[in-house]
């Protein structure tokens, strides 16, 4: 099943990009929270899905990496660079996927500009295709507002694009939202793509430097676990996803800021 898989994406890389295998959003938060992107940490991590949360230490160097089902083919690495200013953020990201003869890679540069009551931002990402093909390029955007001990956030990406329509980003977005339950945090989040709907969801704990977090997410339905470990000028992060059918996915995280 996995072989299968595996040749499913070769043949969706090698044509239009529209519908694509990739891994879902986000980091090691939101992949243990069910696909909440508000479980990721601030920083310039999230400017690859939700540019308006961009925020953090005046600079941060952040590296990351996902695998799909086991499959080192089918790897997602992603560094990026951020830095604050007051009320106002901004980071350069580079990320790769898939295997070396058909790897799509994007560059990206965001900002985003934070207030008490929420945040707004945005990406524009610049993509690549591997051999002879050309160059696309996209705009996301992203908004959060905060409502008393809620968070809500939406994230659209590839709102515009243009280019090589082999590379051009498939659109999708997720909507969301966050509350606190005691010394937890629940959250719940919807993402649409060419594929479909997903809802996922989980609770947030931590506990001093710890946080652990688990969801599920579907269909179909996947369980979720992960761990976040934080320090004053450092972070890491580890997150699983098991599909029923397909098997694990992780992602796995790291970074310093001062």
């Amino acid at each position: 099943m996995r072989r299968a898989l595996f040749v499913l994406v070769l043949v969706a890389l090698a044509g239009p990009s529209f519908a694509g295998v990739v891994p879902d959003p986000g980091g090691a938060g939101a992949w243990a929270a069910g696909g909440a992107l508000l479980a990721d940490p601030a920083g310039p991590l999230t400017l690859f899905d939700a540019p308006a949360r961009l925020s953090g230490a005046r600079f941060q160097a952040f590296a990351q990496r996902a695998r799909l089902f086991e499959l080192d083919e089918l790897a997602r690495t992603r560094v990026a660079l951020g830095g604050a200013r007051g009320a106002w953020a901004g980071a350069v990201g580079y990320e790769s996927f898939g295997p070396s003869e058909l790897r799509r890679t994007r560059a990206m540069v965001g900002l985003a500009l934070t207030r008490p009551e929420g945040a707004v931002g945005l990406a524009w990402n610049e993509r690549r295709g591997a051999g002879s093909e050309g160059r696309a390029g996209a705009l996301d955007l992203a908004a959060c507002a905060r409502v008393h001990r809620l968070t809500f956030q939406l994230s659209a990406r590839g709102v515009l694009s243009g280019g090589d329509p082999a590379v051009q980003a498939d659109p999708d977005w997720t909507i969301e939202g966050a509350g606190s339950i005691g010394p937890a945090r629940a959250h719940l989040a919807r993402t649409r793509d060419l594929h479909g709907t997903r809802t996922g969801g989980g609770v947030a704990l931590a506990a001093g430097p710890l946080g652990i977090a688990a969801g599920a997410i579907g269909p179909p339905w996947s369980w979720t676990l992960g761990l976040l470990v934080g320090a004053p000028h450092a972070r890491a992060g580890i997150a699983r996803v098991v599909h029923p059918a397909l098997g694990a996915s992780e992602v796995i995280e790291g970074g310093a800021s001062w």
